[in-house]
């Protein structure tokens, strides 16, 4: 028998190989689910305000994106019925999860060092923790948001939220956590042997805030490109941001809806929105597959470089 065939026969199949990873990752949930506890108290130890931090945030830089683009610049949406600053909250929740949840998981791997020196251990449980950890933050604030959409809806007489497609939600959710798995676990493997990933990723994320419909709505960049028809190929390359089409859903979900979106118009139409979502989908998992590969192939040596 050949060396060549001894090694084929001996080597497992790749389903095997799948398995086992898979498995090595459920087997440390326990560790998982202690790092998650552990961010969380860290974060909010001797804190005044303890959770409600989750949506001050948030608010606070509402209040001064609105005041600089809502009242200075008089910046107006697509559909003039809809309150900017109601847009501007609605699209800072999520943001700040993507901002602070990758944050996180890039210094998670190098901030654990010490651990990962000593003890044989599944490193993707850092990243991961950190992603996690801000999503229950996350989930505090858009609870504290449906309070305030709440009291807004029945001050204005927009009524409750109990007629809002609010399956979106769980949908936009679920793609932005793909993607951020994905991006935090490539950036956590560079930023081992590269230290300034940490501020490239600072530069990336300012820029990707102003390409992202967070300050403006779509309707917004729709009609710019109408203005500008010699540029309409770069609807593609906007709509390869796979946070577009979450944002988007997003907001249909807790904005456009009632005589809001009947009298002023929707952001987006549904199937545009459901192409959008689709896209975001796409792209999301192929960076979940990347920042996975990477990160496998160079976890092989993170106790030598740490």
């Amino acid at each position: 028998m050949s060396a060549a065939t001894a090694t084929q026969e001996s080597a497992p199949p790749l389903d095997r190989v799948g398995q086992s990873y898979v498995d090595s990752l459920w087997a440390a949930r326990g560790l998982l689910v202690t790092l998650i506890k552990r961010d969380i108290k860290v974060k909010y130890k001797e804190s005044f305000l303890g959770f409600l931090w989750s949506f001050a945030k948030p608010l606070f830089l509402m209040l001064i994106l609105g005041l600089v683009f809502g009242v200075m610049l008089d910046f107006r949406l697509g559909n003039t019925r809809v309150d900017y600053w109601v847009h501007i909250i609605v699209s800072l929740v999520p943001w700040m999860l993507m901002v602070n949840g990758l944050t996180d998981a890039l210094a998670s791997v190098v901030q654990s060092g010490n651990l990962i020196k000593k003890v044989r251990i599944q490193t993707e449980v850092f990243p991961l923790a950190a992603i996690l950890s801000n999503t229950i933050h996350f989930l505090i604030s858009l609870a504290m948001l449906f309070i305030f959409l709440q009291i807004y809806g029945l001050w204005n007489g927009h009524g409750l939220l109990i007629d809002r497609p609010l399956i979106l939600l769980p949908i936009a959710l679920a793609i932005q956590l793909l993607m951020m798995i994905g991006l935090g676990l490539l950036l956590a493997s560079l930023n081992v042997f590269f230290r300034d990933i940490a501020s490239i990723f600072e530069v990336l994320i300012a820029g990707f805030f102003y390409a992202t419909p967070i300050i403006y709505d779509y309707t917004f960049f729709s009609a710019w490109l109408g203005r500008h028809p010699g540029l309409n190929w770069l609807s593609y390359i906007y709509a390869l941001n796979p946070m577009v089409g979450v944002m988007a859903a997003y907001r249909r979900a807790l904005i456009y809806v009632g005589p809001l979106a009947q009298e002023g118009g929707l952001e987006m139409l549904n199937d545009q929105l459901l192409t959008h979502l689709i896209v975001s989908l796409a792209i999301s998992a192929a960076i979940f597959v990347l920042g996975l590969a990477v990160f496998r192939r160079l976890s092989r040596t993170f106790a030598d470089r740490l």
